[in-house]
């Protein structure tokens, strides 16, 4: 009998000048079905483990920021000397057998598996109730998110599109034996995220920022909302994590490597715990905007197209040309130093994952497509955003789909290099616009919105390993 293999331990390596093994056969942050996690102690050694999944560069720490920019159009990456990071990703060359959606589904699945076992151990663990309540909140929370990042990345089809596409399995076990699962409808998985987070939300505390607290948890059900576009309550979950924060211009120049007074949800690296050339800075240009000097592989590089949607007074313009880009062979690309290190050391940078400025931009975009749309609430959303960035910025007086343009524009603006990018077009059914003559290795200069191609396939080895998902089940594209 076949088992599942989001849920196999497996060596796998990756072709790289500096590759070392993706993932280890027995990893450090997994838990094994015969562990039993008997006292709080031990419930937080396994949740830390957790968090490290999650923040594993193979997942939401790096290749899914890389996936949603380098395949938006916007990015470019460097046709010399990339090292093979994210080449078949950038060049739309993904097939079933690929080892990015390989790694990323495997990662996923083991953040939510950890998860199901750390809240079946919890049910048999006495002790501090306010602790309990809270491990069970933000296993709760971890496995929501994971559900969420794999749909957006293995869904046939967004939930603005399509909400009965087959999207993934949806894992609420810990039982590893519980292993053919069918790839579930979009809605479901939305369903079961939306379940978790409710329950989550009122029992977690606001603790540090590297973990999930009840204000990342409201962050995420405004994400959730807004896929599903469910506008009212996207725009209530983003207004009460908001919560009418004033923004401060040194959270989006400071270099985004520590945590500031608009960070939501991160990721904590230390001095001595880090990815180093592996790490979310490393793959975009991580010195001043005064230097020449290349840290990491600053290899992802962005469109004279897209830098040119900033005015020069904005200060999220934050580019310059691309240093040696002869040898990266893009002459003519630019590099954003919007991702610094801490003290000039190559990666030395906690990992910003949601802020404040975002609620601001769901609101706006869910207060302006309700039934009777809320423009003047939408208008002064926006201007949050643009106030804090751009000098002398007044209210919009648009509406309708002139202002939701003005939102989406400054959606790129704000957040770009933190995973929105292609997702983003996705879920507005925008196409993708690869006509800068810059851009390398995919012959369409436009990908049109809704493209089959623009959903990674569900990996060849779980099909072959779950009884429950043939090759029909398959996304199109890949079939």
């Amino acid at each position: 009998m076949k088992k599942i293999y989001m849920l196999i331990v497996a060596i796998i390596m990756f072709a790289t000048s500096c590759s070392e093994e993706f993932l280890e056969q027995k990893p450090s942050n997994s838990i094994s079905e015969e562990v039993v996690l008997s006292s709080l102690d031990a419930i937080e050694i396994a949740i830390n483990g957790t968090y490290k999944y999650l923040s594993s560069y193979y997942f939401d720490a790096l290749f899914y920021q890389a996936f949603a920019d380098l395949r938006s159009g916007e990015a470019i990456l460097a046709s010399a000397n990339n090292y093979g990071w994210f080449v078949d990703a950038y060049k739309n060359n993904i097939t079933v057998s690929s080892l990015y959606p390989e790694i990323f589904w495997i990662r996923g699945y083991q953040v939510i598996v950890n998860a199901n076992k750390i809240m079946d151990n919890l049910n048999d663990i006495s002790g501090d109730v306010t602790k309990i309540k809270q491990y069970y909140a933000e296993t709760l929370a971890l496995r929501a998110y994971s559900h969420l990042l794999l749909a957006n990345v293995f869904a046939d089809k967004p939930y603005s599109v399509n909400p009965d596409a087959k999207c993934i399995p949806i894992k609420l076990s810990s039982n590893l034996s519980d292993s053919n699962i069918p790839r579930a409808k979009v809605r479901d998985v939305y369903k079961q995220i939306i379940k978790d987070l409710l329950e989550a939300e009122p029992l977690i505390g606001n603790i540090r920022t590297g973990r999930f607290s009840r204000r990342a948890v409201q962050g995420v059900l405004a994400r959730a909302y807004l896929d599903m576009e469910n506008w009212e309550k996207a725009a209530h979950w983003a207004s009460i994590c908001h919560a009418n924060q004033d923004l401060d211009t040194a959270a989006i120049t400071d270099g985004f490597y520590d945590y500031n007074s608009e960070t939501i949800l991160g990721y904590d690296f230390t001095d001595t715990d880090h990815a180093v050339y592996r790490s979310h800075p490393s793959f975009w240009y991580i010195d001043g905007p005064n230097s020449n000097y290349l840290y990491g592989y600053s290899t992802i590089m962005y469109a004279p197209s897209f830098v040119n949607i900033f005015a020069d007074n904005d200060k999220r313009k934050m580019f310059i040309p691309g240093p040696r880009a002869g040898f990266f062979g893009v002459p003519g690309t630019f590099v954003t130093y919007k991702f610094r290190h801490r003290n000039d050391n190559l990666s030395y940078a906690n990992l910003i994952r949601m802020r404040v400025a975002e609620m601001y931009l769901i609101e706006a975009e869910a207060l302006a497509k309700l039934a009777t749309p809320d423009y003047d609430r939408a208008q002064k959303a926006l201007l949050k955003v643009q106030a804090r960035s751009i000098p002398g910025a007044t209210e919009s007086t648009n509406e309708g789909q002139t202002l939701l343009n003005e939102i989406y524009l400054e959606r790129r603006k704000e957040l770009y290099g933190e995973g929105f990018g292609v997702f983003d077009l996705m879920r507005l059914q925008l196409p993708v616009d690869r006509s800068d003559n810059l851009h390398w290795g995919y012959s369409q200069t436009t990908i049109p919105a809704n493209a089959d191609i623009l959903s990674f396939p569900i990996p060849q080895v779980e099909i072959d390993a779950n009884d429950a998902i043939s090759e029909n089940d398959q996304n199109p594209f890949y079939k």
